[in-house]
């Protein structure tokens, strides 16, 4: 935790892609997650993903491989 508040007011200057599961209940039921990394980074992009836990990769491997290709092009994410 220490570590995280000594550098707590540095945003992250690359883009950042914010991908998590809206079924995994520790997320976006509990808080906006895309608005946490908001927080935390100039250029935030992301969203939840449809029936899908806490294991994006595995539970949804074609949405996750499309968003990552598109927001390594520059383009759109979803």
């Amino acid at each position: 935790m220490a570590q995280d508040l000594v550098d707590a007011d540095q945003l992250i200057t690359c883009p950042v892609l914010a991908l998590w599961g809206q079924d995994f209940e520790q997320n976006g039921r509990f808080f906006d997650v895309l608005e946490v990394w908001k927080g935390m980074a100039h250029d935030v992009r992301g969203f939840g993903i449809p029936q899908c836990g806490h294991l994006c990769m595995e539970e949804q491997p074609d949405i996750v491989n499309n968003a990552l290709l598109a927001f390594l092009a520059g383009g759109s994410e979803s």
